[in-house]
């Protein structure tokens, strides 16, 4: 699981994130891992919406408050 991506307010909807994101995965493929998975709090639509471009598939949750994603790498 990636725990937490921020990217500064200046720097939003700049492909910062997407970047971050794409750079990570590559590592973790790298290293072997077959699947990625991240999280985010229910409002944060941006995010969720950036998550759902790259190919992440939303999973079940009984969380009230976030969303997770998962992806095969």
């Amino acid at each position: 699981w990636i725990s937490m991506l921020v990217v500064a307010q200046a720097h939003k909807r700049t492909g910062v994130g997407s970047f971050a994101l794409a750079q990570a995965e590559s590592l973790l493929k790298e290293k072997g891992f077959s699947r990625v998975g991240i999280q985010t709090t229910k409002d944060n639509l941006p995010a969720r919406a950036m998550y759902r471009k790259m190919r992440y598939t939303e999973t079940i949750s009984l969380d009230t408050d976030r969303c997770f994603y998962e992806k095969p790498l």
